[in-house]
């Protein structure tokens, strides 16, 4: 799963930089993929195309976008979880 989204950041050309972390929380591992790009927009659809190709992987991710005031205007792309809410901007 972690090499399908390597791919969709390094065969974007609106990825500028990536960088990740790997943590455990409440017994859980997680992974953090942080994508920097000048284009939020061309890097969703980017994303959101190799999310909905792999069930296995739409089914394990939450996608958040850091806004220009970092956390406090972050956009809640996509959650694993169908009942979480996610931000309508970037889902026309």
């Amino acid at each position: 799963m972690i090499a399908a989204l390597e791919r969709v950041a390094s065969g974007s050309s609106v990825a500028d930089e990536r960088s990740s972390s790997r943590g455990e929380h409440a017994g859980r591992p997680y992974l953090n993929l942080m994508i920097a790009t000048r284009d939020v927009c061309a890097l969703w659809r980017a994303l959101r195309r190799a999310l909905l190709a792999d069930p296995a992987l739409r089914d394990a991710c939450i996608v958040v976008r850091e806004g220009d005031d970092e956390w406090r205007d972050a956009a809640r792309l996509h959650h694993f979880d169908a009942r979480e809410p996610i931000d309508p901007r970037f889902h026309a």
